[in-house]
């Protein structure tokens, strides 16, 4: 039995852990389904029993306009989500607020617009501490108007005071109006404020006597406003109104004082920018004071401390221009900094704040594409801890490490709060843990080969203090006695008539060392290899290149170069060249499935005499296949032909027809528990000619290549002209434009930059946060350009640093301009059809803004057999205008319909079964009404029962 290992750290208590203590930074880990690419907090509360709240919403952007789901995240103490409820369905421009209850619950308001239908949805809702709903009021039963800009307060006798802007068109009027609420919801009174100008509510402040401070902005031009205060006793009378001279953009928040006056905070436009500015008024709505805050500088909330004082949060661009850093600044009665706490290049933008009972803050916003909610202590600290440490093999099993071989490419992870490190070629990671107490780490083996030493425990348990830096190191001991040798292949970018770089990158990964390794790489014919940064090579016969490594250890990883440059004459723009690497020994360490029957398929395919293709699926295993087995050729992306083989030890099938131009694709599934994870596929392109005298490109990097084997890597790339110097791509790009792929499918990425600036770049950071539908304890890096450091940021922001760079401008040096990263990942397990992985990757370049880069997309479908239940026909598309999409269940078509052609309209779910067919007679547009539930179908118009037009129909009931 193995033995547990704790860690403590003198001079831990355990209040440390208790309510109220310690410090915290969390990401929002919500997300539904595969569509949400986007979250933010809007507003956040604390509750009497510690428990905290945040509303805020998810962006679904599959389709356009976006969809948005509006949120409430229920966290407790120690920042841990205890549940999290979803309203979905919203168009843009929602607006929310949230408010703790004197009975340990608490209240919402909120107003949006259905997406499908553009309807009104305005409530008030009441929850308890646990989140559970009490109450919901309808506004619109209250206020027979448009009501937005809202804001919700508890007033002294346990009610509500909703507040915000109602408006009623022809002339258009806007008005501050209050409403009264009961302690279950029932209006009480009304109020409505209009001088004669268009009014925009902002806040509501309660006061001690039951009343209220009504703040908002008073509109001058389109552009500009003044600040309107205007108070409520406690049964809707005005006691005072006011309107303040400062010219403002907009006001954001209040508070009331210590001293019973009132803080309010607006934006105002300074030579183009916004920056803050902070109004003080006496009880009686007397200004007293001001300040505006430099440029660049941001405030969207602002509440009072337990010592009197005000705190405030928002961003600060700074010297960064557009980085958006968070701030946290407290301030004096007078408007004097205490103290200000920024983070750079970390969290972005925060939205709300409130005190917590330790003297500390709780604060939520957004660091983009991620809502975030924090912890600070009194001093506006967000204290962590760094967890560091190696991961080394027990070669001799004697519990010392020192002397033996490192672990790479392993995830070690801090149990709960989802922190994770990744070795690197010393086998050494590093976690900034955003926590304090008691918290375990264990390690993830990626390959199997590896368990944890019989000297530890599988996870180790540590004490973490403020600020304490704990060294965590883990011995690994061998399962299985294996070499497991890996290679992958980058390469930025392919220009045509130039010189480019292949990295070729390769790590033994295995329980025993790799005593005569080589590396076999196969160019595509229209590469001519210039040079390579090792011997070997001179070609061993046709474009077969082969490189001797020497030994390679436990552990141990290295990296070679080959330049290139693509052929002129002899190539087209977009044509698309795969080189293949294959390093040996090849060997799967792991025992075969029980299953298997001991055959291996193996497909091949050449272009004979420039126009013949030769297609062959042959069983190259020691025994016969005792089950069909499945195969397609696909010409560009149409099924060509399909069918079922079975082959005896040996034997083969053979396809051989004329080419035309397209790109012919054979895909052939192997049996049943077959090693490894070998996808047999072979794509031909430019075989033949079209009737145009050309030939199709941009096909063979949709489908994957058969390198999903660690020890085989395959890279297909099209050469380019013109390009975007910063963009990710996927690899596979995925069948058409959603960019089809199967669950099953792992996904290579890369990220590439070029400094297109005036100025060398001395550190370049590339940050991806990463899809919740891959799964981070798969992630493989497989190169870059440049060393580099590398980290996880919370449970799933990739960061890549590049330090002393010296990147060049690409007006000095144009080929030493650029730079890339790339990674491998895996699909998180029960990805459904329809589930949409998306990323996008942020470049810093020193202090400037961010650059972002394209959003790559893949779609799940169930296999690349089913996807050719969708496929439209080769012959041109015929235009057809679908509307509304999405829907709720009754739709138009609209089409030329073409004299003597039958047409009929067809809608499949996603796992390609048939749901919906009409035959379409007469003229356009067609009114449906498919009696589907809600959900994504694919739809085809059949001409004469050919598909001519397909797409993607949303019905949103």
């Amino acid at each position: 039995m193995k033995k547990a290992l704790v860690l403590l750290v003198l001079g831990l208590t355990m209040g440390m852990v208790g309510y109220g203590q310690g410090t915290f930074l969390r990401f929002h880990e919500g997300f539904q389904g595969g569509f949400e690419q986007y979250a933010e907090y809007k507003d956040i509360v604390q509750l009497n029993n510690g428990n905290i709240v945040t509303v805020g919403y998810e962006l679904e952007n599959s389709i356009l306009p976006p969809t948005l789901d509006f949120i409430i995240a229920v966290y407790n103490q120690d920042g841990r989500m205890l549940k999290l409820i979803r309203d979905s369905g919203y168009g843009s421009g929602m607006d929310m607020a949230l408010v703790n209850t004197s009975d340990g619950g608490f209240a919402i308001c909120f107003a949006g617009r259905l997406r499908t239908t553009n309807t009104e949805v305005q409530f008030v809702r009441k929850y308890d501490a646990t989140g559970t709903l009490l109450w919901s009021k309808d506004i619109f039963s209250m206020i027979p108007a448009t009501f937005s800009s809202i804001s919700l307060a508890e007033t002294t006798d346990s009610g509500f005071l909703l507040f915000g802007t109602s408006s009623v068109p022809s002339p258009q009027i806007s008005s501050l109006h209050a409403v009264k609420l009961n302690a279950v919801g029932d209006s009480l009174w009304q109020f409505q404020f209009n001088n004669g100008t268009k009014l925009t509510g902002a806040d509501v402040v309660p006061t001690p006597d039951g009343g209220a401070l009504l703040i908002g902005t008073q509109e001058v031009s389109i552009i500009t406003g003044k600040v309107v205060g205007v108070k409520l006793d406690a049964t809707g009378n005005l006691e005072w109104d006011k309107v303040y001279q400062d010219t403002i953009v907009g006001v954001y928040k209040g508070t009331r004082l210590s001293n019973n006056g009132f803080a309010i905070t607006s934006m105002v436009d300074s030579f183009g920018y916004n920056s803050t500015h902070i109004l003080v008024v006496n009880s009686l709505g007397d200004s007293i004071n001001s300040k505006y805050f430099p440029l660049y500088v941001e405030v969207y909330d602002i509440n009072n401390t337990l010592d009197g004082n005000l705190i405030i949060t928002g961003c600060s661009d700074g010297a960064d221009s557009l980085s958006l850093d968070l701030i946290l600044v407290k301030l004096d009665l007078q408007l004097n900094e205490i103290w200000n706490r920024k983070w750079p290049h970390v969290l972005g933008i925060g939205q709300s704040i409130a005190v917590t009972p330790d003297s500390g803050y709780i604060f939520c916003g957004y660091y983009e594409p991620m809502a975030f909610i924090g912890k600070t202590d009194s001093l506006g600290n967000i204290v962590h801890a760094t967890i560091k440490g190696a991961i080394h093999a027990d070669l001799d099993n004697n519990c010392n490490d020192s002397l033996d071989a490192p672990i790479t490419h392993q995830k070690v992870q801090v149990l709960g709060s989802r922190y994770y490190g990744y070795t690197n070629t010393n086998g050494e990671y590093s976690i900034q843990v955003y926590d304090t107490g008691q918290t375990h780490i264990t390690w993830q083996n990626s390959n199997g080969l590896w368990e944890t030493s019989i000297c530890q425990d599988d996870t180790l348990t540590i004490a973490v203090a403020a600020g304490s830096i704990h060294t965590v190191n883990f011995l690994a001991q061998a399962q299985i006695y294996c070499p497991d040798v890996t290679v992958n292949i980058t390469n930025p970018r392919l220009r045509r008539c130039f010189q480019s770089t292949y990295t070729v990158n390769y790590c033994n990964n295995g329980t025993l060392p790799a005593n005569s390794p080589y590396l076999e790489i196969e160019m595509d014919p229209y590469l001519t290899v210039d040079s390579a940064s090792i011997p070997g090579v001179l070609p061993q016969s046709g474009n077969l290149y082969r490189f001797d490594l020497g030994a390679v250890g436990i552990g141990q990883c290295g990296n070679f170069n080959l330049w290139v440059t693509v052929e002129c004459d002899s190539t087209e723009l977009g044509q698309t060249h795969c080189v293949s690497a294959h390093i040996y020994p090849d060997s799967i360490c792991l025992p075969p499935d029980p299953a298997w029957d001991g055959s291996s398929v193996a497909v091949t395919g050449t272009c004979d005499l420039g126009d013949t293709l030769d297609f062959k699926i042959e069983n190259v295993g020691a025994s016969d296949m005792t089950s069909p087995s499945f195969f397609l050729i696909a010409e560009d992306n149409v099924m060509y032909q399909s069918g079922n083989f079975q082959l005896q030890s040996g034997d083969s099938l053979k396809y051989r027809f004329k080419g035309n131009g397209s790109t012919f694709t054979l895909v052939a599934n192997q049996v049943e528990g077959h090693p490894g994870l070998s996808f047999p596929m072979v794509s031909i392109e430019g075989c033949g000619t079209n009737s145009q005298g050309t030939f199709s490109k941009g096909f063979v990097t949709q489908y994957p290549q058969d390198d999903q084997n660690g020890y085989v890597d395959v890279l297909c790339l099209p050469n380019i002209g013109a390009y975007d110097p910063n963009d990710k791509r996927a690899e596979p790009q995925g069948l058409n434009t959603e960019g089809y792929i199967t669950a099953s499918q792992p996904l290579d990425y890369t990220i590439r930059f070029q400094n297109t600036g005036t100025d060398t770049a001395f550190t370049v950071v590339v940050r991806d946060t990463l899809s919740p539908n891959l799964d981070i304890t798969t992630l493989y890096l497989t190169g870059a350009s440049h060393a580099y450091t590398f980290q996880i940021i919370g449970s799933n922001v990739l960061e890549w640093t590049f330090p002393n760079i010296l990147l060049p401008d690409s007006n000095v040096n144009e080929p030493l301009s650029h730079g890339f990263v790339s990674f491998k990942i895996k699909q998180i397990d029960g990805n459904s059809p329809g589930t949409e992985i998306t990323n996008r990757a942020g470049i810093y370049f020193d202090f400037n803004a961010v650059v972002l880069t394209n959003t790559t997309l893949n779609t799940i479908i169930n296999d690349y057999k089913t996807w050719f239940t969708f496929i439209q026909s080769p012959e041109s598309k015929l235009q057809l205008g679908i509307y509304p999409n999405p829907n709720n269940g009754t739709f138009s078509l609209d089409f030329t319909a073409k004299p003597t052609r039958n047409y009929e309209f067809v809608m499949y779910d996603l796992a390609g079964a048939k749901q919906f067919g009409q035959t379409l007679t007469g003229t356009t547009p067609y009114i449906l009404q498919p009696e589907l539930p809600t959900g994504m179908y694919i739809y085809q118009l059949l001409e004469n029962g050919v598909a001519v037009n397909m797409g993607k129909v949303v019905v949103n009931r």
